[in-house]
């Protein structure tokens, strides 16, 4: 009988245990929430705990074309969508890892994720993003000024344009724009400059 209770006891620990666990991680990982609205209420249950680069925030950006080192057009694209930044905490790798992840909201489809990790200089974000179709990633630095405005730049990747490209064009004539193109891409480069504003909460809302 001594035996028996022993490995009952040991049981209850480990479903114990497992339970914490899974609490633990749900409080972690939010799930993934559709509407402006689900994100808020995400949030405010949150509010006395959130870095600040999570939230809600509106993205703008400006892509510069660049051929053989000259800017040959720009692109203002300005309230383009909103994303959410919230927190991750990661413990496969037997450390607790901490990042802040991105969701597009309101968009059926996901065209990249991007990762942000917190640096030891104030307000600076190391960040990784990935185009999720491809798997194709980019490494850079994010700002954040005042709380409420987040931004960063990278150089999109020459691989990840020619592959977009390829999806566009008629099948019979792929091959011989795309001798052309890669040709134009080693000479071509893509500069993307994100300007995000946070909408919630707001400063006076914390």
């Amino acid at each position: 009988m001594e035996g028996i209770f022993k490995l009952s006891k040991s049981i209850f620990i480990i479903i114990v245990f497992f339970v914490f666990m899974m609490l633990s991680l749900q409080s972690s990982y939010p799930q993934t929430f559709k509407t402006v609205k689900e994100w808020e209420h995400y949030f405010n249950t949150r509010k006395y705990k959130l870095n600040p680069i999570e939230g809600i925030w509106m993205s703008s950006n400006k892509v510069k074309y660049f051929d053989e080192g000259k800017v040959i057009r720009i692109d203002t694209n300005k309230n383009i969508g909103k994303y959410a930044i919230y927190k991750n905490v990661d413990t496969s790798f037997n450390e607790r890892v901490i990042s802040y992840k991105t969701y597009c909201i309101e968009k059926e489809s996901q065209y990249l994720q991007i990762t942000f990790y917190k640096e030891k200089e104030p307000n600076e974000y190391s960040l990784v993003l990935e185009y999720l179709k491809t798997k194709i990633r980019v490494y850079d630095t994010a700002y954040l000024r005042g709380n409420t405005i987040l931004r960063f730049n990278y150089e999109k990747p020459r691989e990840q344009w020619k592959n977009e490209m390829e999806t566009i064009l008629p099948s019979g004539r792929k091959a011989r724009i795309m001798m052309f193109s890669n040709q134009a891409l080693m000479k071509s480069k893509q500069i993307w400059e994100h300007n995000w504003k946070k909408l919630y909460p707001k400063i006076n809302q914390n």
